[in-house]
């Protein structure tokens, strides 16, 4: 019998095997935490490694019986909730008052400002982990305890609280939220800057922080509402992040291929598509959700096939060929899903309200809507933050298509040849979307924190747009960023060569007096000279006859020029003179004369 004990590797011996790639790139080991059960006993580990740019690497590993460690969480814990970060603190000290932060980091550092206080037997400090892991824990542990959150200060950390919030609630907890807009601290610092700015705190300074003790009209804070998340979680399928690191540019590289085999496109507009595939998964850290655009001039283009393309790959996608105003933010703000919208020339241009909802879902802070509800008609807010592709023949409105990044396809020619998307086999489009979970689960941090660089001869809406696909080219690196900015400049600049109708007759009407001396105009000669251009719409703008004045006055007032009664030789009449437009051609026009 052999009774030599089995060699088995250190979890830091583990880490230089399973994170090599890391290691090599300059990644080093910052800090090692350890899940624990009630008892003590490890259950999993979360190596969190660093760069010397500050880009962090966090990825779970375990023991196996065999005493070899590998990559994930252990199997046993599939498909169930997760332990908390400090549960076997909970398990020894039933009655302590319970501080619920985001992150292990944050955690460990409250637990030694205890400890060293000497107050950890009444005060401790628990986490389920990162922003996103609230939904996936198991809580119950912490029912009727006296607890204190405190949340990041940005909105992942707002986010994460409000999730916890929802839980505990259910749980019949004493809840208290810190006010972290009122502690001095900046955007994006936690608890850890707090203590780091207060050097000389004690327990009661933290104690007496300004707090509330619910979440108003904007957080649903009910036991219905524990139950609409666990639903959201239950209609999408599940997409277990691939188990082993990814190359994000080989990734994003395949989606690219894929695309550009199926349907008729320029680079560009795969380029774009990839991008905004990939941003879906990033949903939760950027603060601007573009819409995509898919257009084309007829039918026949692969409008439809793009659009199924992306609903292979986007993070909980959910295709319609039509929905109502009152089921889109409904149905985003309890399901949260990537709307694959088609057919939109059949009705978004004619449906004002829903063209507000969507155009309101662009940026985060502004993402939301406001209904009454109930026979008491209380006011309820309603998310409608998220991502959503629009598919139709033409363009939308221009509020619509200022938010989008349009993605235009052609016909294909006889000699072009494409993929048919059936022949394509489901198991890659999985394999794709679990390393874009992957990527996802890596790389948020490093996506939330990036700041790129947009050409500066976008405007500024366009800027908007482009923001969060430049910031995962920048963490994809390679040929990405160059790509990304050569897709930006083709699609967005030559969107902005097709302006508004005003400003189009702005344009115009600058034409109509550098053709002229004149200073001063009566709005039936403006008329007369809009329409001598045969090419141009002012001859037909009225379905089929000349642009009446009060049309071309409805316009203007846009630009805040006015017809008024105007001296013009020996006679008055309602005009225009040259003046009134400086202000407007400035501003409006790239430059006199050279109005394309």
């Amino acid at each position: 019998m052999n009774n030599h004990a089995l060699v088995i590797e250190t979890p830091q011996q583990a880490i230089k095997r399973l994170f090599k790639r890391q290691i090599d790139e300059g990644y080093e080991l910052h800090i090692l935490h350890e899940y624990r059960d009630e008892s003590g006993k490890v259950i999993y580990y979360r190596p969190r490694l660093r760069s010397e740019n500050g880009d962090k690497y966090i990825r779970p590993m375990h023991q196996a019986a065999n005493g070899n460690y590998s990559l994930g969480e252990p199997l046993e814990l599939k498909d169930k909730l997760k332990p908390l970060y400090g549960l076997e603190l909970l398990a020894q000290k039933s009655i302590a008052t319970v501080y619920i932060v985001e992150g292990e980091s944050c955690t460990d550092v409250l637990n030694r400002f205890f400890s060293n206080g000497g107050v950890s037997d009444n005060f401790i400090a628990i986490t389920s982990g990162s922003a996103t892991s609230a939904n996936n824990a198991d809580w119950q542990i912490l029912a009727g305890r006296n607890c204190i959150l405190w949340p990041d200060f940005d909105s992942p950390g707002e986010r994460y609280i409000q999730d916890v919030y929802l839980q505990l609630e259910s749980l019949g907890c004493n809840l208290k939220i810190i006010d972290v807009a009122n502690l001095g601290v900046t955007e994006s610092e936690d608890c850890v800057d707090w203590i780091e700015k207060n050097p000389t705190a004690m327990l009661g300074d933290m104690l007496a922080l300004p707090n509330i003790t619910r979440y108003q009209n904007d957080h649903k804070g009910s036991k219905e509402q524990v139950k609409e998340k666990k639903e959201q979680q239950s209609f999408f399928e599940e997409v277990i992040p691939y188990e082993k690191p990814i190359n994000p540019n080989e990734l994003l590289n395949e989606i690219a291929e894929i695309i550009q085999q199926v349907v008729i496109c320029s680079k560009e507009t795969g380029t774009a598509a990839t991008l905004w595939v990939t941003f879906t998964w990033f949903i939760d850290v950027v603060n601007v959700a573009p819409l995509a655009v898919i257009t084309a001039p007829e039918k026949r283009c692969g409008k439809s096939t793009l659009l199924a393309i992306l609903g292979r790959l986007v993070k909980n996608p959910l295709p319609t060929s039509n929905i109502t105003s009152a089921a889109l933010f409904r149905t985003v703000d309890a399901l949260q899903p990537t709307l694959l919208i088609d057919e939109t020339d059949t009705f978004i241009n004619e449906n004002e309200e829903l063209r507000g909802i969507l155009n309101a879902g662009h940026t985060r802070d502004s993402a939301f809507t406001i209904r009454v509800v109930g026979k008491d008609h209380q006011p309820k807010k309603f998310s409608v933050w998220g991502a959503k592709a629009l598919s139709g023949i033409g363009a939308l409105k221009d509020t619509l298509m200022d938010r989008a990044i349009k993605l235009e396809l052609r016909r294909k020619l006889p000699t072009e040849k494409t993929i048919r998307l059936a022949n394509l086999p489901q198991s890659k489009f999985e394999e794709l979307v679990s390393k874009l979970a992957r990527f996802a689960e890596d790389f948020s941090e490093q996506v939330r924190l990036a700041r790129p660089d947009i050409p500066e001869s976008l405007n500024d809406r366009a800027q908007d747009n482009w923001t969060p696909l430049f910031a995962i080219a920048e963490v994809v690196g390679g040929e990405w960023p160059t790509l990304a900015r050569s897709a930006a400049l083709r699609l967005s600049c030559e969107n902005e060569q097709t302006q508004s109708i005003s400003v189009e007759l702005l344009a115009d009407i600058q034409e109509v007096f550098q053709n002229t001396t004149i200073e001063r105009i009566s709005s039936v000669d403006l008329i007369t000279a809009l329409c001598q251009d045969e090419e141009k719409p002012w001859l037909t703008y009225n379905r089929g006859f000349p642009i009446k004045p009060r049309q071309v006055v409805t316009r203007l007032k846009e630009f805040g020029i006015t017809s008024q009664t105007i001296r013009i030789g020996t006679t008055t009449a309602k005009g225009y003179m040259k003046i009134w437009f400086k202000d407007a051609f400035t501003r409006y026009l790239p430059s006199p004369g050279k109005y394309p």
